[in-house]
């Protein structure tokens, strides 16, 4: 449906990488294609988790953290809001996630990201600082770490200009989402 009328496809890519994502996006591309559509012109966003930091600690913490979030989301799926603590079928150890997510220092996040842009091609990209069970606190930690290294200016990925747009979240506020054009410093 999305294909036929043209409208933006956004996936989220859990807890697996850039392979995943290519799979996603030729899968979909198959779709436009289906439908007459040039699949090069489509729209595709892509939902990920980030946390900046040094600590292996905090890493670990914060992907227990996505992956609680991400066995909630599957048991609403299922609409059965018991037992999240039972492994979804097929999810990796917590070191698999951690190699997959977009988690670690600035480099390692910057080199994971590059290499998800190359694979996917998103038009636009979704970041989540925030997990459940984790205090607020920390994710506006990562944000102001991350955006230390990065702020005003852009990714550039194989010829391909990459805006990234970082939502602050405000604890109890709703507000517009702050827009920061970000730039890798890594090389491409």
């Amino acid at each position: 449906m999305r294909a036929r009328h043209g409208y933006r496809s956004t996936f989220t890519g859990h807890w697996h990488g850039a392979t995943y994502q290519k799979t996603v996006r030729d899968r979909i591309a198959e779709s436009h294609r289906d439908e007459g559509r040039d699949p090069e012109t489509m729209q595709l966003g892509i939902q990920r988790f980030i946390y900046v930091t040094t600590s292996h600690d905090q890493t670990l913490a914060y992907v227990d953290s996505a992956r609680l979030q991400m066995r909630i989301a599957a048991a609403m799926r299922r609409g059965v809001m018991k037992d999240v603590e039972v492994p979804i079928p097929n999810e990796p150890s917590i070191g698999k996630m951690a190699g997959n997510l977009l988690v670690g220092d600035c480099e390692t996040i910057a080199k994971r990201l590059c290499n998800e842009i190359r694979a996917a091609r998103p038009s636009h990209m979704t970041f989540h600082f925030h997990v459940s069970g984790s205090p607020h606190r920390v994710a506006l930690d990562a944000m102001e770490k991350l955006m230390g290294i990065i702020s005003n200016s852009h990714i550039r990925v194989d010829k391909a200009d990459i805006w990234v747009y970082i939502t602050i979240p405000f604890q109890g506020i709703e507000r517009s989402p702050a827009r920061h054009r970000a730039r890798s410093t890594a090389r491409v």
